[in-house]
């Protein structure tokens, strides 16, 4: 083990049939005995693995189904299953769904192989390449190379992975979009009613590639944001903007929910694609929203970020365009006024929550954020400018929600408390621009104060605890 030789790399790991196993047979399905010799001339894989490991059992049927589909295709190779199980009981009640050959249960000579082959973990599949000097080759674990790319890993060695990866990079990077979104059998992405639209219809135009989930709250949220601004576009700059769906649902009744609630297309939800497009791109978590340019390249990574913060403006979500609305946005906060005065307040009032006119385009999901963060909109129609009496002293309220609903009707109720609302230009439906005059000419009475309520009650509570760390 470990020579080196001619034709033969420093650092490369051989071992010998005999080396391999330490005895004489191997067992079949059905208990039956079978000669080491007739595993030469084959490609081998080691599986070493046991029934009380939940990722092993996760692991074993996708195996089970590549082999079935190499040996359909006359593919010269054999599993050999190395049990970790606790005793024999488990591993005869385990290796009893397996198709292929395994050593016999010897606690012993598991722990040697283990050693010999370096598992730290389980599952792990060791692919052996066959030399004709040198008896096999030992290659690196390939359970995430098969996780990763199924039936094509095949024979599952780091030249095969170099290969796939390579092919990977060619269509993440090629611009060509049928080679990116379709496969063989497909040549069509499909929308909610059903009708396929050809691949090629979307050459040369800007396209989000929306990864998420009906099960996934923040997807649902982020869903209703990128249809504003899909709608938006649709109408200001028809035809030149087009997403895709690709689905992380968990079964097909979740995918079609998730796509009723879309006027874009979609990757099919059973086709290999999707599963090919996150391992592409490396989507690590949802929602994800990625930005092809007309060149069929991604160039962004960051759409959803982009959507929430500015929606259809950010269009074509270039770097320049981000530039422009952030100067935009400068420039207008720099214009707001920092203190004011009031009739009702004999201290000069500062302005406290300009960042809810600025930072509630981050990411907040609590329940009381939320809500602002879809209200107050920057550089739209929208936005609300929050004074505070700097010179007060108040108690820090408690977190719960129901309090701080409690706080606000206390600080509007009280001339020397109130928090000045001090302009507020709004179209949605949190609260009219008239009831808004209403509460601040002191008429809550007169005023729809409730469902200002349910946008503010978290921004009270910030009011108050901001106050006291000044005091």
């Amino acid at each position: 083990m470990g020579e080196t030789a001619e034709g033969v790399e420093a650092g490369e790991k051989y071992v010998s049939i005999p080396q391999l196993a330490g005895v004489g047979t191997l067992l079949s399905n059905g208990g039956k005995e079978i000669p080491l010799s007739s595993i030469e001339g084959k490609r081998i894989c080691l599986f070493f693995s046991a029934h009380w490991c939940r990722p092993c059992r996760n692991f074993t049927p996708k195996l089970l189904q590549i082999y079935r589909k190499l040996r359909n295709t006359c593919k010269n190779m054999e599993i050999i299953f190395i049990s970790l199980d606790r005793d024999e009981i488990s591993f005869l009640d385990y290796f009893k769904g397996m198709p292929w050959l395994a050593l016999p249960f010897d606690t012993g000579l598991r722990q040697k192989l283990c050693v010999q082959f370096d598992i730290e973990h389980i599952p792990a599949l060791i692919p052996l390449s066959t030399t004709l000097s040198h008896g096999f080759r030992v290659e690196e674990d390939a359970v995430k190379l098969v996780e990763e790319y199924g039936v094509d890993a095949y024979p599952f060695g780091a030249k095969r992975r170099s290969e796939l990866e390579g092919m990977d990079d060619a269509r993440r990077q090629g611009g060509n979009l049928l080679q990116l979104l379709g496969c063989k059998e497909r040549e069509y992405v499909i929308s909610a009613d059903g009708i396929k639209t050809p691949i090629s219809d979307l050459n040369g135009k800007t396209i989000g590639l929306y990864f998420g989930a009906h099960w996934c709250p923040p997807c649902r949220a982020f869903t209703k944001q990128l249809r504003e601004a899909y709608d938006e576009l649709k109408a200001l700059r028809p035809g030149n903007f087009q997403v895709i769906f690709i689905s992380m649902d968990r079964n097909e009744e979740e995918f079609q929910a998730s796509l009723s609630a879309m006027p874009w297309f979609a990757i099919p939800y059973s086709d290999t694609t999707v599963q090919e497009l996150s391992r592409i791109f490396t989507i690590k978590g949802i929602p994800t929203l990625l930005i092809l340019g007309p060149d069929g390249k991604v160039f962004k990574t960051d759409g959803r970020r982009i959507i929430s913060k500015y929606g259809a403006m950010a269009f074509p979500f270039t770097e320049s365009r981000a530039y422009e609305l952030e100067e935009v946005l400068k420039k207008e906060r720099d214009s707001l006024p920092h203190r004011v005065r009031d009739h009702r307040h004999e201290h000069e009032l500062e302005l406290d929550m300009a960042k809810a006119y600025l930072s509630t385009q981050l990411f907040h999901q609590t329940p009381s954020v939320q809500p602002c963060r879809l209200n107050l909109k920057t550089l739209r129609e929208e936005y609300h400018l929050i004074f505070t009496n700097s010179n007060r002293k108040t108690s820090r309220p408690q977190s719960s929600y129901t309090r701080q609903q409690r706080d606000f009707n206390n600080l509007y109720s009280d001339p020397k408390h109130l928090p000045q609302l001090h302009k507020h230009f709004d179209q949605s439906n949190v609260a009219t621009a008239e009831n808004s005059l209403r509460f601040l000419n002191g008429e809550p009475e007169n005023s729809d104060i409730s469902s200002i309520h349910v946008a503010f009650a978290d921004l009270a509570g910030k009011i108050r605890g901001e106050d006291d760390k000044r005091d």
